[in-house]
């Protein structure tokens, strides 16, 4: 008889299944949250390098046009010896400083939560600071001018100022000339609409008149010279017109001054929801941290210190603080017939300080404290924020930083914070070296 053996069937029980399964799950769902952890992580420290690189961005451009300050223009245009005749009623200095200014120009669309303030980012009141520069930023060229034609040569319903030919003694008019045929809107960058123009004399004396407002502004003659459209005339002072002695008007036709423009540049930590053409940046529904956004603008003023239409752009998004702080040459004044060096005595105010808002107020004002001529630095400060709100509280207080930014909802100061990234930097104004005035 063959025996046959009977093989146990080999396997896993029910039991021991279930067990595995339940501990495999434990350990997907581990290995799962440890992911969404580390992406929450990753994401949250994404937008922080978002933000410090915005600051980063936002305070380079600003620091630029900082040291740009008095280039090419005056840096105190009511006292400034240099310039003469003196208009009425333009504004026109080297930094033009407004505390806390910026409030003011933060207008929310409609929906928006008002501005930041105390009660939303204690301890600290977030009141932002304003700045406006002084300097020629259409070009680093001045003109050679051929003549002052008061018929409008031909072209300009009043005066004209007609610049030199180029030549090889000339080449700022050719360069001009070869990027109106490069780009075809080399005039109208070179020379805007409405803008500030100085005129240079031979003696050294300074002038400023208005661009026409209107076509035509600038155009290019047929032998090569351009014509620049002044509104009304050029004030020429008589008595000191044809006397060295005295620093004041222009020989002639003002034949070899030399023309450029002048602009002013304002920053300020506002909205341009409003604006049409930047509606992309503020969209009409989106998060909390959207709902109340902020952003350097930079913009162009007039002569009067009015924004100039179509100026305003965004230099850096979600800005939440700036803040400024100047060195200043404080020493005496240099007096005619007396040394012509003395040792500069260079005092740094603190920031937030009365002095600094005293000594760049408006020069038009008629205070006698104001004398940005005499600012030798600006100590800028610039707080950034993340989009959104990853925080639930405030952590300390950061002094003149920010730590963190409240996300409020509504116009309630709940809701939860978004982490910020300061940075300062110091600007040398070396157009204003020297002055002692």
């Amino acid at each position: 008889m063959i025996r046959t053996r009977k093989i146990a069937e080999q396997g896993f029980t029910l039991l021991e299944l279930m067990a595995s399964m339940i501990a495999a799950i434990f350990v997907i769902m581990a290995a799962l949250l440890m992911s969404r952890n580390s992406m929450s992580a990753f994401v949250d420290e994404t937008h922080l390098s978002n933000t410090q690189l915005n600051a980063r961005v936002g305070l380079d451009a600003l620091a630029a046009d900082i040291a740009r300050s008095g280039y090419m223009a005056s840096p105190n245009i009511a006292i400034d010896p240099n310039v003469c005749p003196r208009p009425a009623g333009v504004m026109l200095q080297s930094v033009f400083y407004e505390t806390g200014a910026s409030v003011k120009a933060m207008t929310p669309a409609t929906g928006q939560a008002s501005p930041p303030t105390a009660s939303y980012n204690q301890p600290q009141a977030l009141l932002p600071d304003r700045i406006t520069i002084g300097a020629n930023f259409s070009t680093s060229d001045a003109y050679l001018v051929s003549a002052v034609d008061s018929t409008g040569a031909n072209v300009c319903s009043g005066t004209a100022v007609v610049l030199q030919a180029p030549s090889a003694n000339n080449t700022a008019a050719a360069r001009l000339l070869a990027m109106v045929s490069d780009t075809g809107d080399g005039l109208t960058n070179a020379f805007p609409a409405g803008r500030l123009l100085r005129l240079q004399s031979q003696l050294g004396a300074s002038q400023y008149v208005l661009l026409s407002a209107t076509a035509p502004i600038a155009t290019v003659s047929t032998n090569n010279r351009i014509v620049l459209c002044i509104q009304g005339t050029i004030p020429y002072s008589t008595s000191g017109k044809n006397d060295p002695s005295e620093n004041c008007g222009a020989q002639g036709f003002c034949e070899g001054c030399l023309a450029n423009t002048v602009n002013m540049m304002r920053y300020s930590v506002a909205s341009l929801a409003s604006n049409t053409n930047y509606q992309w940046a503020y969209p009409d529904s989106g998060t909390a941290g959207d709902a109340i956004k902020y952003d350097l603008i930079r913009e162009e003023m007039n002569n009067t210190g009015a924004v100039i239409a179509g100026s305003s752009f965004i230099v850096a998004e979600y800005v939440v603080d700036m803040g400024f702080a100047f060195s200043v040459d404080t020493s005496a004044a240099l007096q005619p017939g007396g040394p012509q060096w003395l040792d500069p005595v260079v005092t740094a105010y603190t920031w937030g300080g009365n002095a600094n808002k005293l000594i760049a107020a408006d020069v038009t004002a008629g205070a006698t404290t104001s004398q940005p001529q005499r600012i030798r630095s600006v100590f800028v400060r610039m707080t950034t924020r993340t989009r959104d709100a990853d925080r639930t509280s405030m952590v300390g207080n950061g002094g003149m930083f920010l730590n963190r930014y409240l996300i409020p909802v509504g116009t309630t100061n709940t809701g939860q914070y978004a982490r910020t990234r300061s940075l300062t930097q110091e600007v040398a104004l070396l157009n204003l070296r020297g002055i002692r005035w």
